[in-house]
């Protein structure tokens, strides 16, 4: 086939607006494309015609934030060009592509090409260490709190010497009661550096400071990369659009595509501002605007629309759909969370009776894990709803709650003692357990705590509460749920009162509904009771004794704690900035070194979050 026919082929596949977006390749351009308006086709496309004008696959980069993405992206060009040219395009992850990189080039910033990637868990093992080493105190440098002000700091492009000398950086430590971060930043990029490794963060970092320190490097790669396209640019945060400056600087042709609506990642380091400034850092960039839906019917998008001109800086665009009008957007509004769990449950209800539909048509997006718990317990009171995911689930987008219609549901739990343990070994023998047995597991549970930790205050304790009938347990073996007899006994006791089955694969352990596993029930449950009676015995005997020896036990008369907690006193302003910012208590509590409760009972205390009672004299909210 000749160019001109493959172009004609390429481009007539296209709406008027993805035409122009993909035409246009002499210099930097900006495309909005909205909701549904079809992004990853204009991309697509865009490659497969520069590719076309007889651009080497070598020579394009193209920068994705999943590498399902990319995946995607290459199939689709394959189908339009050929498997070939899409398998040797610089396409992948910023990581993945800037990995590779250093691989090749690392010697210029001290590394050699056989690096070893810290994980999280790799580089909170290595803080903690540290923290030990330096002699400070572990609870209040926790490796989570380090590390986050770490990643920070390396995001904004800024390394151990310099975090050292930044004032505001050391400000906010000081107010954190941290103020020895700058001291673990150095010394966990020397270690780093001893152990020939990098973290994520530092996979951005050192591909900054290459490009930035190495002319020759950075014009080796400027002059390679022709043509630069980057998607959800919205989604960048600072170091990573300092990189694409850099390599741009040589032939100013790239391309980024994305939508400020759509901005939903500042909570790890995005910047809206990337993209609205766009056309400040290129002054001579093309602006495109995809604004035709191909996903929303016509009331969805006009609900989405009157909602994000609302924003205080935007691109304005119209987003329009020419699919048919379809149901309107219902507003309910709701005051409390459980009138709202209640509102979703009862139309959840209605919409399946009326069309006759299936709980496992339904999904609910909610916006914090903190909302799910209410959302499962009045959708389990209303009977027939039953929950297909009830532990909480963490996605890149939004927490949701899978709506299922089956009456009983198999869990796979999977519990590990530490971080260095894996829980795969688990999980692949669990899972070829069900293949033999002909299961399928609809929900896993897996931890990361101690089996002397009570059931209760594990994910497992969430699960017992609401298995039902039929339900179906399975793990490696008893010792999975508890490291004692008695709890043990206790948590198969309670799987026989909700009439649920708990099946071990190594110890061949089957508990269900027959006249043993009712013989056993009856036996776990005295058992645990007579346990229960002895600890309560020997707890009152011993009080006993030391009432007579003249002890004085418990708080004293009039003792109870209204004193003001010397931690919260000495960060009074910091908790007072914070809270007016909206920053969650428990997070406050945890940056200051300070139990939830304790930072509770503190704001009520100082009248900054006074407690609130109902008409029914119910507490809204008390002092925990």
């Amino acid at each position: 086939m000749k160019d001109q026919d493959r172009e004609e082929e390429i481009l007539s596949a296209l709406n008027e607006s993805q035409c122009a977006a993909v035409e246009y390749c002499t210099g930097p351009s900006l495309v909005i494309a909205g909701a549904g308006s079809g992004k990853t086709r204009v991309l697509t496309y865009k490659i497969a015609y520069l590719l076309n004008k007889g651009l080497s696959p070598r020579n394009i980069l193209a920068l994705t934030f999943t590498n399902k993405a990319a995946r995607e992206m290459k199939e689709r060009i394959a189908r339009i060009t050929t498997a070939g040219e899409a398998q040797r395009l610089y396409m992948g992850t910023f990581h993945s592509i800037f990995s590779r990189i250093l691989r090749r080039e690392g010697q210029a910033v001290g590394f050699s090409g056989n690096f070893t990637i810290y994980d999280e868990s790799d580089s909170r093992s290595l803080i903690k260490s540290i923290v030990k080493a330096l002699g400070l105190d572990e609870k209040a440098y926790k490796p989570s709190s380090v590390h986050s002000f770490i990643s920070m700091a390396k995001n904004h492009l800024i390394t151990a010497d310099e975090y050292a000398e930044d004032r505001a950086a050391t400000e906010r430590d000081r107010n954190a009661r941290m103020p020895a971060v700058h001291l673990i930043y150095k010394a966990y990029e020397a270690r780093c550096r001893q152990a020939n490794a990098m973290d994520f963060d530092d996979i951005l970092l050192y591909t900054y400071l290459l490009f930035r320190d190495n002319r020759e490097i950075r014009e080796k790669y400027g002059q390679q990369f022709e043509y630069i396209l980057v998607d959800e640019y919205q989604d960048t945060n600072y170091a990573q659009v300092n990189i694409i400056s850099l390599l741009a600087e040589t032939h100013r042709r790239i391309c980024v595509v994305g939508d400020d609506y759509q901005s939903i990642y500042s909570f790890r380091g995005a910047n809206i501002d990337n993209i609205l400034d766009f056309r400040n850092k290129f002054t001579d960039a093309r602006l495109f605007k995809l604004e035709r839906n191909y996903r929303s019917t016509q009331f969805i998008v006009q609900a989405a629309n009157s909602l994000m001109k609302h924003n205080e800086r935007q691109i304005p665009k119209e987003v329009y759909s020419k699919e048919a009008a379809g149901e309107k957007v219902l507003y309910k509004p709701c005051y409390s969370d459980r009138e709202e769990a209640m509102a979703v449950a009862a139309e959840l209800k209605r919409i399946r009776h009326g069309d006759s539909c299936d709980y496992d048509n339904f999904a609910v997006l909610y916006r914090t894990n903190a909302q799910s718990r209410t959302l499962e317990q009045v959708f389990r009171r209303k009977g027939a709803i039953h929950i297909l995911h009830p532990i909480k689930m963490k996605t890149d987008i939004l927490a949701f709650i899978l709506l299922d219609w089956r009456s009983s549901m198999t869990y796979g739990y999977i519990r590990v003692s530490t971080d260095k343990q894996t829980i795969e070994n688990q999980k692949f023998e669990i899972t070829n357990f069900c293949k033999q047995e002909k299961l399928s597991v609809d929900g896993w549970i897996e931890e990361t705590i101690s089996g002397t930790r009570n059931y209760d205050k594990r994910k497992l304790g969430e699960l017992l509460r609401i298995i039902k009938k039929d339900d179906l347990i399975i793990c490696a073996e008893l010792s999975r749920l508890g490291r004692n007899l008695f709890m043990i006994m206790e948590i198969l006791n309670i799987c026989m009162k909700k009439e649920c089955r708990v099946w071990t694969i190594k110890d061949n352990y089957r508990l269900g509904d027959d006249i043993q596993s009712k013989v056993l029930a009856f036996a776990f449950g005295l058992s645990a009771e007579i346990e229960r009676n002895l600890i309560s015995q020997r707890t009152k005997e011993a009080l006993k004794l030391r009432k007579a020896e003249g002890v004085i036990l418990g708080r004293k008369t009039g003792s109870r704690n209204v004193h003001l907690n010397k931690k919260c006193l000495q960060n009074h302003n910091f908790i007072l900035r914070q809270y007016n910012n909206g920053v969650s208590i428990p997070i406050i509590a945890e940056i200051i070194g300070v139990a939830k409760g304790t930072l509770y009972r503190y704001l009520a205390y100082t009248e900054i979050r006074l407690p609130e009672k109902k008409e029914n004299d119910t507490w809204i909210r008390g002092i925990y």
